[in-house]
């Protein structure tokens, strides 16, 4: 079957079942991790530990906000070209894999 299919879209499949493996292997490590953590180090710890990560991720979020049409606007301000988003020829795919 994969060889009915073009090129980019089995090029696809393999990085994305990279990809897929890649998580649940990070999956099951941060899992240990936790357990070792509440384990050796007790619970408070984890607590602590829990707490920081969390608040870690939505730093991450929040910073990324805006910071991609940011790079847009400059890189066209800059150049003087329509680059990326802001392009006219930018047209966003309809998979829900395709960023």
């Amino acid at each position: 079957m994969l060889k009915s299919l073009p090129p980019h879209e089995i090029k696809v499949a393999k990085e994305a079942s990279i990809t897929l493996g890649g998580n649940a292997v990070g999956g099951i490590l941060r899992y240990l991790f936790n357990i070792f953590v509440a384990r050796f180090l007790g619970v408070e710890v984890l607590g602590f530990y829990a707490i920081s990560n969390a608040a870690t991720q939505v730093a991450s979020v929040v910073g990324k906000l805006g910071l991609d049409l940011g790079v847009d606007r400059l890189a066209r301000d800059v150049f003087g070209a329509p680059i990326g988003r802001s392009s006219p020829e930018y047209r966003p795919c309809l998979t829900p894999f395709a960023y």
